[in-house]
């Protein structure tokens, strides 16, 4: 559960507030890096190193590029929301030119789907791991419930609410896709949990796994809504009933 919480606490975007101020020490290859004025380090001041002195591939410093404007973007949408932020205040607040912006983003929805696959990727790893942190479904279940009763989760992304990346997917098509992608990727993981406990004779062995993963992650959007709006429950409470009824018969 600590594990679970600090995660969950750590994936909140202000944390990469102090990552933001620091120079990449390279010029963009095709377009030309752009200082930020007032938000400037010591590092940001130093003259940039140019493309013949920098020996990374062209590649890697694209990635860097596009990197800091994610960063920069979720600072601003957690300051102001999603659709308070110009373009221009995020491309200053990374450093960068608007052409920078268009080398790695066709438009406003491709930046936010991009900060909410690196939110999101986060968020999927700490409630579902996999590999040496895998857990059990009854551990998943039973530490997203104390995750929720103890107030890390949801997760606090600022000034955006739930409601507003509903809002966003909903005008979207390509924030949708997105979401959907998440979803998916949850929905997998679970159904993965499912199987090991059926397995293992700890889940009911007449449960379709892709169903009830399913019916887990539809529990868990509704809890999101249920928190936003402040509807009284017990989150220990559900988990246990989902529990009984999954556990396997003797």
């Amino acid at each position: 559960m600590e594990r679970l919480c600090f995660a969950l606490e750590t994936i909140c975007v202000v944390d990469i507030r102090p990552r933001m101020s620091v120079d990449f020490a390279h010029t963009n290859p095709y377009v030309k890096r752009k200082m930020p004025g007032p938000v400037r380090s010591r590092r940001a001041q130093a003259k940039p190193v140019s493309r013949k002195e920098d020996p990374r591939p062209r590649d890697e410093m694209a990635q860097e590029t596009r990197e800091a404007l994610i960063d920069a973007a979720m600072v601003a949408f957690s300051d102001e929301g999603l659709d308070t932020p110009s373009l221009d205040s995020i491309c200053e607040r990374a450093g960068y030119t608007r052409g920078a912006f268009y080398v790695h983003f066709k438009d406003r929805d491709e930046l936010i789907a991009a900060v909410m696959q690196k939110a999101r990727a986060s968020l999927i790893d700490a409630l579902v791991p996999l590999g040496e942190h895998a857990l059990t479904l009854e551990q998943i279940v039973t530490q997203l419930a104390e995750a929720i009763a103890v107030g890390v989760y949801p997760p606090k992304y600022g000034a955006v609410r739930h409601h507003h990346f509903m809002d966003a997917c909903a005008r979207s098509p390509t924030i949708r896709r997105q979401q959907v992608a998440h979803m998916e990727v949850i929905r997998e993981r679970l159904a993965l949990s499912v199987r090991n406990g059926q397995s293992a004779g700890t889940i009911r062995g007449d449960l379709d796994a892709v169903a009830t993963a399913e019916a887990l992650l539809a529990t868990v959007g509704g809890v999101e809504l249920m928190v936003e709006l402040g509807f009284p429950m017990d989150p220990r409470a559900l988990a246990a009933n989902w529990l009984r009824m999954l556990a396997a018969r003797s």
